[in-house]
């Protein structure tokens, strides 16, 4: 789905999702979340071109609240491109209990790729999560950013 204000639940998406250059707010599951994703989960690729910006496993941007979820494929996008992470590319929300497995990977002049989510803004929350995927990129930014509260769980 490309925007989420509501409630997604005990849902799942298992395509790929693959956008062309300077696209924003690219997930598996949905590009942008700004309702409640609780016991969901994606499969699935997501892919940016260059230029692209907000890209995760399982939401491009979170300014809502991310719990008991998960992704799996692999999240990658092409040079200058920024905010890629496994699960969410920019959180500005709550993550709780929720991880992602897939590798994170940005082309050159790529930032902000960590394996969990790309920035977790200063208000944003993530608890009870973790990360498994690499996280590479061939530029010199920045390969994380993290402010707000975080705590990982590795299992």
């Amino acid at each position: 789905m490309g925007e989420n204000t509501g409630t997604v639940s005990s849902s799942y998406a298992t395509g790929a999702v693959s956008v062309g250059n300077d696209s924003y707010n690219i997930g598996g599951l949905a590009g942008y979340n700004d309702g409640t994703v609780t016991s969901s989960y994606a499969t699935g690729a997501a892919t940016g071109g260059s230029g692209a910006s907000y890209i995760g496993g399982l939401a491009g941007w979170n300014a809502g609240t991310v719990s008991s979820s998960y992704a799996t494929g692999a999240v990658s996008a092409g040079n200058d491109s920024y905010n890629i992470g496994g699960l969410a590319g920019y959180n500005a929300g709550t993550v709780t209990s929720s991880y992602a497995t897939g590798a994170a990977t940005g082309g050159c002049g790529a930032s902000f790729h960590p394996r969990l989510v790309g920035v977790n803004t200063d208000d944003s929350t993530v608890t009870s999560s973790y990360a498994a995927g690499a996280a590479t990129g061939g530029g010199a930014r920045s390969p994380i950013t993290i402010r707000g509260r975080f705590q990982s769980t590795p299992p």
